[in-house]
């Protein structure tokens, strides 16, 4: 009797032994899956903005994104284009919140799930109008790739986008 008590408790304590090491976030503090889209999405990247308008010839620029950790999330991120402006009208700032991110062989992924409606100064003379604005894009070993449509009115304004992570200083 004393024996089987014995290996039950074994077995009890192997068990709780095991629950616990496979909780175990590497001891750093934080998700495995935050700190990896931390590690690998989150930062700044400076590229090459191209801007084409329903018809029009595309225009490329040089820009710098930034994508950051969503607020109370561990698996989405945040994405701005600062002063965003083509052909010499300034939009202004396109923030988009909250893009779920996945990882498939070293590459993460993107997405807005569905349109998100920002203000901006299309007609470049302050009026702020309501654009729909989707997103997609992936990041591999440090470079972005960056698709963005923005509806406004009757047009289309297609956004791409390639570019580096900038080495934090």
């Amino acid at each position: 009797m004393r024996r089987l008590f014995l290996m039950a408790s074994a077995a009890c304590a192997a068990i709780a032994f095991t629950v616990a090491c496979s909780k175990d976030d590497g001891g750093n503090g934080t998700d495995t899956a935050t700190g990896s889209i931390e590690q690998n999405v989150v930062g700044n990247y400076d590229g090459t903005l191209e801007v084409s308008v329903t018809g029009q010839k595309p225009a490329t620029q040089d820009q710098s994104i930034t994508i950051s950790m969503a607020e109370n999330s561990t698996d989405a991120i945040d994405l701005a284009v600062t002063d965003f402006a083509f052909s010499g009208i300034e939009l202004g700032t396109i923030k988009l919140s909250g893009l779920p991110v996945s990882e498939s062989n070293g590459t993460y992924s993107f997405a807005t799930s569905e349109p998100q409606t920002l203000s901006l100064d299309v007609l470049g003379n302050g009026t702020m109008l309501d654009c729909s604005v989707t997103a997609e894009g992936t990041v591999t070993n440090g470079k972005l790739s960056l698709k963005l449509d923005i509806a406004v009115l009757v047009m289309t304004v297609n956004v791409t986008f390639e570019g580096d992570r900038v080495a934090a200083e």
